[in-house]
Formats: structure tokens, C-alpha cells, sequence
């Protein structure tokens, strides 16, 4: 390589938060989150869900990927996407549910929770939107003991604005884990499941190959090279792992000027 050169053509294509453009080996899962769906676009309300299956299974580059084809399709479904991981409390998540909607966060003094709530549930009824909540890694409601009402406020406002058209996705990668909610709660949260299984060597290899052709500029990486790493993966049954050794591979080869 010469000092202005790369063998990245898309560096961006080995981040955690890419969404790819061909999406492998899950087809049956999106065709499930789109039957869910699928009552919000047409006006009525999403169906609930629980998505499960261990981590790096897909099931957020699921999400998100449904999430933007519904967005770029209809105007009637407002998507929203939270890490639980980073907004445990019942104040943050309805934070980030504003910050989608209304383009800003809220005030994070001086403003009481039931406006920043109410105006969520005003603008639905207003705009005649139905919602839907993607709740990732949803344990960490359950561990902070915020699940429930969380859970209420966002499946039962229809109770205090008429109309109103909400749903979860909750998404969980303990798939030991056993979710508990009130009674009030479980009457309104049937939900369907979606599982994820964990990915074969071959569909790691074919995932793989695929963010090459995204990431990288032809030849980099070798047939072998790519059976390795996809083997690597598949033995600690991590997807990232694999797509880490590739981004790892280019930034040695280019430490050595080497194509």
C-alpha cells in the first residue's frame, strides 16, 4: 500500500451498529416481526412480542432493519428503538420515546413526567399514529424493578387517550431469563415469540463473506482466511467475534502496508 491508500472501502461496514443491506439467514423471523406489524400500518394496534435467542443472533439488526422499512413505507407507525442497557428508568425511556418523536429530549428539570407522558400520547392521538416500543435487552427493567410500570404506561394509555394504538417488542438475550409482570400488566401483553437461533458455521461463513464485499475492496481476504475466521466465531458462538477478526485482519494488514 502506498501511504494514501486502503484496503477498507467501507470501514463503517465492521461497526456494531451496522445495518447491512442484505440481511442472511433470518428470513423467517422478519417475515414474523412484519406480521406484527403489519395491524399498525393498516390503523390498528402492533401485536406484542417477545424476541429471544442468545446474543450477536441478529435480533437487533432485525429490529432496526424493520423498523426502517416500515418508516420509509408508511407514515402511520411511529418506531421506536431502546437500549435498556443505557435507560433503565421510566423518566429516560420516555425521554428517548420523545426524542423520536418530537426531534429534541425533554427539559431534564423542572418538567413533570405526566406532561412529557401526556404530550407522547396527545400527538399519537392527534396524528392518528399507532407506536410501537422496541425494548432491547428488556431484563434490565426487570433487575431495576421499573418492567411494570413502564410496561402499564405504555400498553394502557389507550385507557386515559381514546385511540390511542401502542405495542412492545421486547427483546431478550438471557434466554434463561424469566420475565414476571403484574396481572394488569399480563392482560394487555399477550404477546407473540419470535425465536432467534444461534447462527451455523456456514451462515456465519455466508455473513461474513458478505461484509467483506461491504467492507472491503476485492481480494482482500481469502477464501481461507474467511473459513477460519468463520469457524473462530462459530466456536464461541459470536457472530461480533467474527466481524471483529475481520476489521482486526485489515487494520494489521494495513500496519503493514500489505494488500
Amino acid at each position: 500500500l502506498l501511504f494514501d491508500e486502503t484496503i477498507f472501502k467501507n470501514i463503517e461496514a465492521f461497526n456494531p451498529d451496522y445495518v447491512p443491506e442484505n440481511y442472511l439467514h433470518r428470513e423467517s423471523q422478519m417475515e414474523a416481526l412484519a406480521i406484527c406489524l403489519r395491524p399498525a400500518i393498516r390503523g390498528g394496534r402492533p401485536i406484542n412480542t417477545v424476541v429471544l435467542g442468545s446474543p450477536a443472533t441478529g435480533k437487533t439488526t432485525a429490529i432496526n432493519k424493520i423498523f426502517n422499512i416500515v418508516e420509509r413505507t408508511s407514515d402511520r407507525v411511529v418506531c421506536v428503538y431502546v437500549n435498556c442497557q443505557l435507560h433503565t428508568t421510566r423518566f429516560n425511556i420516555f425521554s428517548q420515546i420523545y426524542n423520536k418523536i418530537f426531534g429534541h429530549m425533554p427539559p431534564e428539570t423542572g418538567v413533570p413526567f405526566s406532561r412529557i407522558y401526556g404530550n407522547i400520547m396527545k400527538y399519537l392521538q392527534t396524528e392518528n399514529k399507532s407506536m410501537v416500543v422496541a425494548l432491547d435487552d428488556v431484563s434490565y427493567l426487570f433487575h431495576s424493578k421499573n418492567a411494570n410500570k413502564i410496561f402499564y404506561d405504555i400498553l394502557r394509555a389507550h385507557e386515559e387517550f381514546k385511540g390511542v394504538r401502542t405495542g412492545i417488542f421486547a427483546i431478550l438475550s438471557d434466554i434463561e431469563f424469566r420475565y414476571m409482570l403484574d396481572k394488569n400488566v399480563t392482560s394487555v401483553f399477550i404477546p407473540q415469540e419470535i425465536i432467534f437461533e444461534p447462527y451455523t458455521t456456514n451462515e456465519m461463513f455466508d455473513i461474513l463473506k458478505d461484509r467483506i464485499k461491504a467492507g472491503f475492496y476485492p481480494d482482500v481476504i481469502s477464501e481461507d482466511i474467511l473459513q477460519k475466521i468463520a469457524e473462530y466465531a462459530s466456536s464461541a458462538g459470536d457472530l461480533r467475534m467474527g466481524i471483529d477478526l475481520l476489521r482486526a485482519s485489515g487494520n494489521f494488514a494495513e500496519a503493514d502496508a500489505s494488500k
